[in-house]
Formats: C-alpha cells, sequence, structure tokens
C-alpha cells in the first residue's frame, strides 16, 4: 500500500461527515468545506447515510446532486482541501447484492456501520437495564462482525456504537473491554478481508463517555492482532461539530502503537504519517 508522508502536525483528515444530503443534517457541503480550510484539515471525507431498509424517514442522498457540489467545492478550494465522496451504510447486509449501489456513484470510501438491530427496538430507544445489556451487546457485535464479513465496505464505523446510548451506572459495570474476546472475533473478520475499522471522536463530545468509540484498549486490541488500516473522524452532523475531537483521536491512535492513519482514494488506501 501506498505511504503518504504528511507529517506537519496540522495535517490531519477527518474520514466521517455528515452534510445536508444526510437525512439527520442540514450542513451545507461548502460551509463544512470553508471550517475545514480554516481549521487547518487536509482532507475530508463527506459520509452522507445510506441507510438500509431505505425508508421514509431516512431517505437516500441524492449522490448525483451532491457529486456537483463536491465537484463545485474541488474547483473552489483547488489545492487547500482535498474531498472525498463517501458513504456512510447503514445495516448493508439487508442489501441483496453488496457492492452494486456503489457501482455508480464513484465514491473513494464507504464506512459501514450499524445503527439498528434486527429483531430489537432502535439502540436510541431501547431499555437498557443490567440484566439485558450484555445481552443486546452480544447480538450487536455478532450482527456487526457478520456485516464485516459479508458486505461490501472500506472501514467499520463506531464499532461501540451502542455505548453511546446505555446509561453511565451500566457502562461502569459492562464496560466494552468486557467483550474483548467478541472485539477479537470481529476484529479478525476485518483483517482476514484486508478491511479497517475508525476511530470515531464523538464520544469526545458526550460527558458520560469522554472516549473515543473505539477505546484506547479495544484499539491496542486491534492493533496487536496486526490492523493498520483506520480512518479518523469526528462524525461531525454540522460545523460546530465537525473536526472537534481530531487531535484527540490521533494522540489515542499513537498511544495504541499506530504510526500511520488511513485516507482513501478510489476505495484504495493510502497511509500517512501521524
Amino acid at each position: 500500500m501506498c505511504r503518504l508522508n504528511f507529517s506537519d502536525k496540522n495535517m490531519m483528515c477527518d474520514y466521517h461527515l455528515h452534510s445536508e444530503f444526510s437525512f439527520d443534517s442540514s450542513e451545507k457541503i461548502e460551509a463544512i468545506c470553508e471550517k475545514a480550510v480554516q481549521s487547518g484539515i487536509r482532507e475530508i471525507a463527506i459520509t452522507d447515510h445510506a441507510e438500509f431498509p431505505v425508508r421514509d424517514s431516512a431517505p437516500w442522498p441524492d449522490f448525483r446532486r451532491r457529486a456537483e457540489v463536491l465537484d463545485f467545492c474541488r474547483t473552489r478550494f483547488g489545492e487547500n482541501l482535498i474531498i472525498r465522496s463517501g458513504v456512510e451504510a447503514g445495516q448493508p447486509w439487508h442489501c441483496d447484492c453488496p457492492g452494486k449501489e456503489w457501482s455508480g456513484e464513484n465514491l473513494d470510501f464507504v464506512l459501514a456501520s450499524v445503527h439498528e438491530l434486527d429483531g430489537y427496538p432502535d439502540p436510541r430507544t431501547y431499555a437498557y437495564t443490567p440484566e439485558n445489556t450484555s445481552n443486546f451487546i452480544h447480538t450487536y457485535l455478532m450482527q456487526m462482525t457478520a456485516m464485516a464479513e459479508k458486505c461490501d465496505y472500506d472501514v467499520l464505523g463506531h464499532v461501540t456504537y451502542l455505548f453511546r446510548f446505555i446509561p453511565e451506572e451500566i457502562v461502569r459495570a459492562i464496560p466494552p473491554e468486557s467483550f474483548m474476546e467478541e472485539y477479537e472475533a470481529l476484529f479478525r473478520t476485518v483483517l482476514s478481508r484486508g478491511k479497517g475499522i475508525e476511530v470515531n471522536c464523538s464520544g469526545l463530545r458526550m460527558p458520560s463517555i469522554g472516549k473515543t468509540l473505539p477505546s484506547l484498549e479495544l484499539l491496542r486490541l486491534y492493533r496487536e492482532l496486526g490492523g493498520e488500516i483506520v480512518t479518523v473522524g469526528s462524525d461531525g452532523h454540522s460545523c460546530r461539530s465537525a473536526f472537534t475531537g481530531l487531535e484527540t483521536g490521533y494522540q489515542v491512535l499513537r498511544d495504541a502503537g499506530f504510526s500511520y492513519a488511513t485516507s482513501f482514494e478510489k476505495r484504495i488506501p493510502a497511509f500517512y504519517k501521524i
């Protein structure tokens, strides 16, 4: 794989950003790009939601219109900012032909996430208790591992997503590190396919979490198993949240033993020094 030399301390990438083309954001891509340049960000990936199954409450992006906006922004910002076209695919195992949905979109990057579990309520509204939480997490990790094995993606998104919503007192008793065997199985599946995971910085904005998703301990496990492909993203849905926590995310990555992070062009990974 290509190794790039971007050693300047301000040369950061954000590979998880949502715009007005996501059902849960109203932010203009041009405004995101303006803040990126002002913040010294070298490269961004706009990863708008494409949720499976498709619902009226979560429509897919208008990829053709978005491509026009991305091209306009590439012309406007020129060499000051590299802008990648991405997607965050939620529950892509509901797709009959993995990869077919993206074949005509000229995507640079596919982030795969589990936002909903088959046969369970929405994780955001699930009634977590000390008695039912472990089983819910086991089910989540089983579905994520199956997705990692079968679906089309480049990187898995926020692999500790559920912990955004579990009450703090339960997380203290049942932290993500309680499931190291399951996470090892997940990471081995990812590695067997030559794929990667992300450092999602959204947990740093949540007082009940205060950590990256995944944590330093899980990132160390991924590294010890031979993991190399890893992106860093703010999971920003507005200019206010875009790029927040990136410096901490990169430091956690270094603390876990990584010297390089990953960027993508036309679905091909390249490493840059951190």
